[in-house]
This record gives structure tokens, C-alpha cells and sequence, in this order.
């Protein structure tokens, strides 16, 4: 957010404690014109700083301290409440098939809004669209036909690093394909002229 070190701005890791820093990314883009939004994961605090960015539609995997508008929008939709029906947690390293159909799912609903920002975005002006899909980061649940794409006999074991006292090949299960998928999908959209 900042172009600087770690060093310099005092920030080591991911934790609650507010950006304080007031030059970022996206206020110097939008103090040069540029219409500026972040959809998804951004995990910034509070959850709702903005940061410079003009507006934020947010996706924080589950992390409700001040509403997450993924679970506002399932809530309004069959799959209410069931996207955590795989019990995995938010950093556990195994997979499971998502209940939720890859219509509903959090990557299709990040493409989407993306694409929806850039049909009503102001055609008049450079924009910057911060665009950070959730999954495949834990929890590891791809929607069908995801989950089968690839035989796990065919999937070599993961490496052990020295310090890990998980044995080999514990972390295989499903690969979650859809981020490139969606990431097509958007290209596409970018392909059109603008003005």
C-alpha cells in the first residue's frame, strides 16, 4: 500500500494495528484522477478503511469485525450460511468440495463484482481496480468440477520443510483452478474499447 520497507514503516506483519501512513497507492492514483476501488480480500483495519481507494466491496474469508459484503449478498441466496459447511477454517491445510455451487462461490462473486465495476465506472477517467480473490488461500474448497480436474494419485506429495512436523503429502486434496478462470473472464472484459 505503501512502497516502502517493513523497516520504514514499522509494519512486520499481518495484525489489527490501523496504517497510519497516509500516502498509498490508491490515494496518490485517485488524487491524479484515477477512479480507484478494491474488491475483495484486503484485510486492512479497521476493515473498512479505505485506505485512499474510493470505494471497497469486501470479501475478508469469514473475518466479520465490521461485515463482510460476501456474506451480506449470500445471506440473500439459497446458500445462506453454508459456506462454511466444510468446516474448514480459515488457515487449515486440508480440502474439502464446496457446498456452495461455483455460481455462488467467492471467486465468482469477486469476478462479478469486478466486471460490474468496470461497466458503471466513469468511462471518462483512468481507473485502478485492486482485485484480490480469496481462495485458493485456505480454506481449500473448490466448487465442482474443480475438485476433480486432477487424480490425487497422479499429485506428488508435498515437500516436508525442516521445520514442519506434518508428515509428507498431508496437504493434498483438491486444486482450486478458478482464479485463472475468472482472471480470463475479466481479460476479456479489458479487451473492450473503453471510450
Amino acid at each position: 500500500m505503501t512502497g516502502r520497507s517493513p523497516y520504514r514503516t514499522g509494519y512486520f506483519g499481518n495484525s489489527s494495528q490501523p496504517l497510519t501512513i497516509e500516502e498509498t497507492l490508491p490515494r496518490r492514483l485517485r488524487d491524479l484522477g484515477y477512479q480507484t476501488q478494491m474488491i475483495g480480500k484486503g484485510h486492512f483495519s479497521p476493515q473498512r478503511n479505505r485506505l485512499g481507494f474510493d470505494n471497497i466491496i469486501i470479501n475478508e474469508s469469514g473475518r466479520y469485525r465490521e461485515g463482510d459484503d460476501f456474506h451480506r449478498w449470500l445471506m440473500k441466496t439459497p446458500y445462506a450460511r453454508m459456506e462454511r459447511d466444510t468446516s474448514i477454517g480459515n488457515n487449515d491445510v486440508f480440502a474439502r468440495r464446496s457446498v456452495v455451487p461455483e455460481t455462488h462461490h467467492v471467486n465468482t462473486w469477486t469476478a462479478n463484482e469486478c466486471r460490474d465495476f468496470i461497466d458503471r465506472r466513469d468511462p471518462t477517467c483512468p481507473f485502478f481496480l485492486w482485485m484480490s480473490f480469496s481462495r485458493p488461500h485456505s480454506q481449500y474448497d473448490p466448487p465442482a468440477p474443480y475438485d476433480s480436474w486432477y487424480d490425487l494419485d497422479d499429485v506428488p506429495p508435498a515437500l516436508k520443510a525442516p521445520s514442519v512436523e506434518q508428515p509428507a503429502g498431508q496437504h493434498a486434496g483438491p486444486v482450486h483452478v478458478g482464479p485463472r478462470r475468472y482472471d480470463g473472464r475479466l481479460w476479456s472484459v479489458l479487451q473492450k474499447p473503453f471510450l
